[in-house]
């Protein structure tokens, strides 16, 4: 996936959308505030797009709610697999 061309880059670092995890199909792992709409290849297209964009204004809807200023999907879980490898 190209983007278009769009170098993505995270605290200066180069991000290869190839190699990362897609999160719900919408945005990739370790990325913030990004997230991207590509429709089903064998159903409808707007199926998979209605989705997308239910689960994004789902996702807006509770960084408002809760104050945040954005989100990074696989930032919780990392540190959750950090927290339970302390406590071993």
């Amino acid at each position: 996936m190209t983007f278009g061309g769009i170098a993505l880059t995270v605290d200066g670092r180069k991000i290869e959308p190839g190699e990362q995890r897609a999160y719900k199909g919408t945005m990739f792992g370790g990325v913030p505030n990004l997230a991207w709409c590509r429709g089903y290849t064998n159903s409808s297209w707007t199926l998979r797009a209605d989705l997308a964009s239910q689960y994004v204004c789902r996702l807006l809807a509770y960084l408002e709610r809760f104050g945040r200023a954005g989100s990074r999907p696989g930032a919780i879980r990392r540190k959750r697999d950090a927290a339970e490898r302390r406590k071993r």
